[in-house]
């Protein structure tokens, strides 16, 4: 997860800019993540990915949120800390699986799903294991937590 907000943005909330864009890095690796999980799906996921800013992650642990733009005709938009483009590639990989799982969800008709449903959903798009690591993180790493640890946010 790391601050995950499913959510449509309205008038009186922060609306989020989708404007800056990640890495090429970063870029290829949701586009492939997203390419995949949408042929397990069988349609499109219609989802895209950006910078938002730094201010939107307080704790540690926050990294990604998912949401939808009612002006991006329902796109789910999928806003990651700049620090995430720093981190270790098992860590990248999990939480960019965790989000697009959430956009799936909420695509599917599921926009209020916990969590532990979108970890489950990852794992089920992608047939590989979610694990926690010792900040509470997503990874792909071996010997973390799992399932998602009870008392991080549901």
């Amino acid at each position: 997860m790391s601050k995950t907000c499913c959510r449509t943005t309205s008038v009186g909330l922060h609306r989020r800019n989708p404007s800056r864009p990640v890495s090429l890095t970063l870029r290829a690796t949701f586009d492939t993540l997203l390419s995949s999980a949408s042929a397990f799906v069988d349609k499109p996921i219609l989802a895209d990915i950006y910078i938002a800013p730094a201010a939107d992650f307080p704790n540690a642990r926050d990294f990604a949120y998912c949401h939808v733009e009612p002006d991006w005709a329902g796109k789910r938009l999928i806003g990651v800390a700049p620090k995430l483009e720093v981190q270790k590639a098992e860590r990248v990989v999990a939480l960019l699986m965790h989000e697009i799982a959430h956009a799936a969800l909420m695509q599917m008709g599921v926009p209020d799903h916990s969590e532990r449903e979108a970890d489950q959903m990852a794992e089920a798009l992608w047939d590989v294991p979610l694990y926690y690591d010792s900040e509470y993180v997503q990874t792909l790493r071996e010997g973390g937590i799992r399932p998602r640890p009870s008392h991080l946010p549901r």
